[in-house]
């Protein structure tokens, strides 16, 4: 994301909306996300879940998108909670949420083709399936972010 963002440092906090780098993001990101949102897509996605078998799960991304790119996917989990062991925050609690538990390889699209893609992920053994989604978004060349979704596992999925 550096490299896209054209950034020579690499630095924590460091905070990317659709591909840029927001150094301000203390004074807040409401702004850029709303106008980020107010532009049209360029891409068009969708994600089925098929089935849960093994402690793996299996699904299909369609993508289309006006210009060559990249459809990344990723399985995500939310309300992760860690103790911090050392540093300024030792003995804090913290809470995360959109964690990439697992994480696939991208799929090519090409400019004004439909594409659909067979998928796989490992589910960890200590996830909290309640808490688990697919994510999937569209990235072009430069690390804009053309596109993106996430599907909850449905109830069924999630015993």
């Amino acid at each position: 994301m550096a490299d896209l963002a054209g950034s020579r440092t690499i630095y924590t906090p460091e905070i990317f909306i659709a591909g840029k780098e927001l150094r301000s993001w203390r004074n807040g990101m409401t702004d850029e996300i709303r106008r980020i949102n107010q532009k049209p897509a360029v891409a068009s996605l969708r994600i089925s879940i098929e089935k849960l078998l093994d402690n793996k799960l299996y699904f299909t991304l369609q993508g289309n998108s006006m210009q060559d790119a990249k459809l990344h996917f990723s399985l995500v989990e939310q309300d992760l909670v860690s103790k911090v062991q050392a540093g300024e925050n030792r003995g804090a609690s913290l809470q995360h949420d959109f964690v990439a538990r697992e994480w696939g390889e991208a799929h090519q699209l090409s400019a004004g083709k439909l594409a659909n893609f067979a998928n796989q992920l490992d589910l960890p053994a200590n996830a909290k399936r309640k808490n688990l989604s697919v994510l999937a978004f569209v990235q072009d060349k430069r690390g804009n972010i053309l596109q993106a979704l996430s599907l909850p596992l449905c109830e069924t999925l999630q015993r």
